[in-house]
């Protein structure tokens, strides 16, 4: 279960006496450490969930800054969670666009809407987003996608068995997606599906 703590990093203590404040990342037991900006001595940190900082002038300030950053990191941990976010320490204490965004959490979004306005599309997009998983893994950040890796997902589909038509639909559904999120401001890289070609048979 992953955890986030504020805690004293002893082992470093600075000329003035004190050790640094930092927010410790615990996922799949691998801690991480992300300092505060903050550095108290030891009489003036107390562990807990809130509160840390006693007996120092700018406590009050100091605790609330702690708790607002400690709130923000827990929201990316729980989307990382829901497979909005890679499982990644940095992609979840930076709340960053580009190494937070994952494909198949796109597609479990959209699912999502699909399902709610009684659409039988989020169907089809579970099915794609299972595919995903499965060649991928879970949790695969779209930056980390190239426009290589996007012609071998298609050539991953044509090994499963999929028609032309078939995979045409899914690599513009997917280009889409991304397209949405760059439109939205919600990524700022590059498409890695806007260069895959694909092409469609007519039906009889």
């Amino acid at each position: 279960m992953p955890t986030l703590n504020v805690i004293l990093k002893k082992h470093y203590q600075k000329k003035d006496g004190t050790y640094p404040v930092v927010f410790q990342l615990i996922i799949k037991e691998r801690p991480k450490y992300f300092y505060s900006g903050y550095s108290v001595k030891s009489n003036q940190f107390k562990p807990g969930l809130s509160g840390w900082i006693i007996k120092h002038p700018d406590a009050e300030l100091i605790n609330r800054n702690l708790e607002m950053k400690r709130s923000s990191v827990m929201g990316n941990l729980l989307d990382a969670q829901a497979g909005k976010f890679p499982m990644d320490h940095k992609a979840i204490f930076t709340g960053s666009s580009n190494a937070g965004l994952t494909i198949d959490g796109i597609i479990a979004e959209r699912a999502t809407i699909y399902e709610d306005r009684g659409s039988t599309w989020y169907m089809q997009l579970s099915t794609v987003r299972d595919e995903i998983r499965a060649f991928w893994g879970p949790n695969k950040a779209v930056s980390a996608i190239s426009v290589q890796m996007a012609h071998e997902y298609q050539n991953y589909l044509r090994e499963k068995g999929n028609g032309p038509n078939t995979i045409a639909k899914k690599i513009k559904t997917l280009r889409g997606l991304v397209s949405q999120k760059i439109a939205a401001g919600e990524y700022q890289g590059l498409n890695p599906f806007a260069l895959v070609k694909t092409s469609s048979v007519p039906v009889k």
